[in-house]
């Protein structure tokens, strides 16, 4: 009920916005307000070897909406709200644990918030956009933040994106959240900076882009692809990834995820690199490939993607990590899958084997996705790694992760 209340309060304002400029009634307003957004449902069981918490399983459901009013022939707005609810899951059976009167404390608070307000302005094939958006860089995911945004197609074939955000959202999936600098900054207490360019003449296709996290980080990187399609049933596809990051140099404290320690760590450059190839065969889906990514100072701790694992070419689920990474970590790697005629089903493995801050590991995924129409789909997978004598502590790490999810799009 409180999600509905305040996405109607969210329609209401976007429509409120759009009369301020014209001054028409109500019903004229709404007549030009678009939405869009998805409301989705996980759930994902965790199994780690060598862990006190071995067994845990998390319900998430989240759910985002965007209200995009026109205002007039260049001017838009576009509010868009975000709920989160994240229930976590005991391993005592339902008479001992899961309908006593004690709350779980592993068990946060919904979370409702406005994840998108800004200001729009159009013209040509430019758009410029002020206020609280999606940052969409090739470093990031799904982070958003406060800041100004340009991006300019009137260049055919060519997209040109450039941004200044002054605030940024504290994205779970920004590991570098767990260094503390000296300064008691976070790393998202810095002005973000970027620009973007990404272009597609058939059958080449790239992307060079350069952001910089003031005073930590700056990141570049560059793709290059060929896509051939030889006919309607047969394509073939070759694509390659260069990124490195400069650090500023300072000295970091964090919580060691993997031993629980507080650990001082030096940062140091990093580079990343990878290449893949890629058939399409009635049905058939194949790609291997190659990558590498480690710090100049292999003692040192470094990232190259920023939240998440950005735009990188990214096979598996679990294993790789981006955005907070030491040692030598160099994998080769095989993902295949079918999809079977006018069903929506896919099928699909992938598979990694390599080093992962210079220990033997590898990974093998099994996934299956079942696209019922345009607006729902369910997919699920199950993923198992091991790490050999991970961290220097001469116990391996292994773990498994299922996950199944619903998600409706509208």
């Amino acid at each position: 009920m409180k999600l509905v209340k305040l996405s109607l309060a969210a329609a209401v304002a976007a429509g409120a916005l759009a009369m301020s400029a014209s001054a028409v009634p109500l019903e004229e307003a709404i007549k030009d307000v678009d939405l869009n957004g998805y409301a989705r449902m996980r759930y994902t069981h965790d199994h780690l070897k060598n862990e006190t918490n071995s067994n845990k399983g998390v319900w998430e459901f989240k759910s985002e909406v965007d209200f995009k009013a026109k205002i007039d022939d260049n001017f838009f707005g576009v509010v868009g709200v975000r709920f989160l609810d994240r229930d976590n899951g005991e391993s005592l059976s339902s008479s001992n644990s899961q309908y006593h009167s004690d709350k779980n404390a592993n068990d946060g608070d919904s979370d409702f918030d406005i994840a998108k307000a800004y200001l729009g302005y159009a013209i040509g094939g430019t758009t410029i956009a002020v206020g609280r958006q999606g940052i969409g860089s090739f470093f990031t995911d799904d982070m958003y933040g406060d800041g100004v945004k340009i991006t300019s197609t009137d260049i055919e074939g060519l997209t040109i994106t450039g941004f200044w955000m002054d605030s940024l959202e504290n994205d779970g999936d920004i590991s570098s959240l767990d260094w503390g600098r000296r300064d008691g900054k976070l790393t998202t207490d810095h002005n973000l900076y970027g620009i973007g360019f990404m272009g597609s003449y058939d059958p080449v296709s790239f992307q060079l882009w350069y952001n910089s996290l003031e005073d930590v980080a700056d990141l570049f990187a560059a793709e290059l692809a060929l896509n051939f399609d030889i006919s309607n049933d047969f394509n073939i596809g070759l694509k390659g990834q260069y990124a490195f990051s400069d650090l500023d140099k300072a000295t970091y404290v964090y919580i060691n995820p993997q031993t629980g320690m507080i650990t001082n760590t030096d940062t140091s450059d990093a580079d990343f690199w990878a290449a893949e190839a890629s058939m399409g065969l009635f049905g058939i889906d194949l790609a291997a490939g190659y990558l590498r990514f480690e710090p100049d100072n292999k003692g040192d701790t470094s990232f190259v993607s920023f939240e998440d694992q950005g735009s990188f070419i990214s096979p598996g689920e679990e294993l790789l990590d981006y955005r907070s990474f030491s040692g030598k970590n160099h994998y080769w790697y095989v993902v295949a899958g079918y999809t079977i005629p006018d069903t929506g089903i896919r099928i699909g493995a992938d598979y990694l084997d390599g080093k992962a801050d210079g220990d033997n590991a590898y990974e093998v995924v099994g996934r299956i996705s079942y696209k019922y129409n345009e607006k729902l789909s369910f997919k699920t997978w199950y993923s198992h790694y091991k790490i050999d004598d991970a961290y220097g502590t001469g116990l391996d790490e292994k773990k498994d992760r299922i996950r199944f999810e619903a998600k409706y799009s509208f």
